[in-house]
């Protein structure tokens, strides 16, 4: 067995025999937070709901997940993806903005619930929690990526003009891309880091994209942000070799390019036409939709 399978055993056994309710729920909370996913066997569905049940919405662990800015609302993604049915998790996160004392746990949950409710087609939860956030949370991060992703008159939306860019290439810096060197091809901007877990996860995605739709003009620009050149090359070499378009954004340079294309959060995916105006952006480009967004891009061009 694998140290970490049993860890998990060992986390899971603490769970079913422990007695006091506090130091349940902290090892209830850490068997969703600090194990591989790939680890939680059929049960996870199981402690899943019974964190839900069981677990105060106004708890403090709440509030320590929420020392980290992405914690809490990280911790009830890896708790949703073990439900099997969605009402009990959309009732929590409910209960928890309404009664929880601590405004940076509310945000990361307003948050959370903001991005289901999009997800899940629900436009008056959606607009309702994003207007919360904004009324009573305006200078949180949360805050700041569903303006980035939601407000109405945001630069980078789907139909809009990609930004002007101009980027020395990385693997010849004689060389500049810049959009209109781009024009007239269907491309993806990819926003990442090699110490991107997230980005990461997308490599098989962007690859099979470009293997698939390359010869029919499509290309890739990689745009990586607080990487030494050699982090670069090295996951090249040993992971992924991504035979596309490369540039590196120097530290001084971050803050304006995270300005220029509203970044958050990585990664960021944007994928612009042959004209130049954004086709998708963001969650609609992950978890192998880059493949179907593509697809229909050439199929409609036909």
């Amino acid at each position: 067995m694998s140290t970490a399978s049993q860890e998990r055993d060992t986390v899971r056994k603490q769970i079913a025999l422990e007695q006091d309710s506090l130091v349940w729920q902290w090892y209830l909370l850490r068997y969703f937070d600090e194990l591989p996913a790939t680890l939680w066997p059929r049960h996870g569905r199981r402690l899943a709901r019974e964190a839900l049940e069981s677990i105060p919405t106004d708890s403090p662990f709440w509030s320590y997940e929420a020392w980290s800015p992405v914690g809490a609302s990280n911790l009830m993604y890896r708790i949703a993806r073990r439900l099997k049915g969605q009402e009990l998790l959309s009732a929590y996160v409910r209960r928890v903005i309404e009664k929880h004392p601590d405004p940076d746990v509310r945000a990361q949950f307003l948050y959370h619930g903001l991005y289901y409710a999009a997800n899940e087609g629900d436009e008056k939860t959606k607009w309702l929690y994003y207007s919360m956030l904004q009324d009573s949370h305006a200078d949180t991060r949360q805050a700041e990526g569903a303006r980035r992703d939601f407000d109405r008159d945001r630069q980078l939306q789907t139909g809009n003009p990609v930004p002007q860019f101009s980027f020395v290439s990385f693997d010849d810096p004689t060389v500049t891309i810049t959009n209109a060197d781009l024009q007239g091809q269907v491309y993806l901007l990819d926003f990442w880091g090699t110490w991107c877990a997230p980005c990461i996860r997308e490599m098989p995605y962007l690859e099979e994209a470009y293997d698939r739709y390359s010869d029919s003009g499509f290309e890739i620009l990689s745009v990586a942000f607080l990487d030494d050149p050699e982090d670069i090359e090295q996951f090249r070499e040993d992971r992924y070799p991504m035979p596309w378009l490369h540039t590196r954004v120097a530290r001084e340079d971050d803050s304006s390019i995270r300005d220029l294309f509203e970044i958050t959060s990585f990664p960021r995916p944007i994928l612009v036409d042959e004209d130049g105006i954004i086709l998708a952006i963001d969650d609609e480009l992950r978890d192998g939709k880059l493949l179907d967004v593509v697809g229909a891009a050439y199929e409609g061009a036909r």
